[in-house]
């Protein structure tokens, strides 16, 4: 069995360099990387926190917080149990997808995707994740993209489940105050 030095020295000196360049670029890559997103990428998460913001006021001022189960305050995380309730749903989920990387990561995705100003999107949620609905909606608005969005009301335990709180009443709020453009074009029960 070869070694690797044994392994190295038995390639042509042509493909060793080869490798070595790669490996050289492969470490030069990774020294030279940031793990600081792109500024586009940064401002959709901020734009993400900022409406997580403006949510989480507006329950507080309707005295509608649910404290515990919203530890980062974003105020996307509804009651467990309620009429809206249409499946069993795991807390730590819904706290997750509230998060404000969240949109960081989808504006990756869509860039990785080629999508570019202008560009549609088709959009299909329920009110079970209304982080991942709020999450793609600042994605695409900080990239110029147009979603088109069809929304459920039906949810699974904690999400959009307030009844005195529906999310697009939410959302709603959030393009009247101007953070969000865009709306669902189509909301039906679920």
């Amino acid at each position: 069995s070869l070694d690797g030095r044994a392994f190295l020295s038995s390639l042509s000196p042509r493909c060793s360099d080869l490798k070595l360049i790669r490996l050289t670029a492969v470490i030069l890559l990774a020294l030279c990387s940031t793990s600081r997103p792109a500024p586009a990428l940064e401002s959709a998460g901020r734009l993400m926190a900022r409406c997580e913001a403006v949510l989480w006021q507006q329950k507080q001022d309707a005295g509608r917080g649910l404290e515990l189960a919203d530890p980062n305050h974003s105020g996307l995380i509804g009651p467990e149990w309620n009429p809206l309730v249409t499946d069993i749903g795991h807390w730590g989920d819904k706290v997750a997808s509230a998060r404000p990387e969240m949109a960081d990561a989808l504006a990756g995705y869509f860039r990785r995707a080629r999508l570019k100003r202008g560009d549609v999107i088709a959009v299909n949620a329920s009110g079970s994740f209304p982080g991942f609905l709020l999450a793609t909606l600042c994605a695409a608005q900080t990239l110029g993209l147009q979603p088109v969005v069809a929304y459920s009301l039906g949810a699974s335990s904690y999400g959009a489940t307030d009844p005195n709180f529906p999310f697009p009443a939410a959302l709603e709020i959030l393009r009247q105050r101007g953070h969000l453009k865009d709306f669902p074009l189509l909301i039906f029960p679920g």
